[in-house]
């Protein structure tokens, strides 16, 4: 999967499952995975890694 997205002010990106409502942010929830613009990676509304390489427009965000 290749997903391409153009992002500035206050933003998250992530993965969800099926159960996910799109209601909560992505992140909040047991059910998605958010990486936000302050490079907190987060899970279950609980930080669980912070990157510390500073987000900017043009980045390329690579998993793996």
């Amino acid at each position: 999967m290749y997903a391409d997205f153009v992002v500035s002010g206050i933003w998250c990106i992530g993965l969800a499952t099926r159960k996910y409502s799109v209601q909560n942010e992505l992140g909040k929830c047991g059910e998605s995975w958010g990486l936000r613009q302050d490079g907190a990676l987060v899970h279950n509304n609980t930080v669980i890694e912070k990157i510390s390489t500073e987000i900017e427009e043009g980045d390329v965000i690579v998993s793996g």
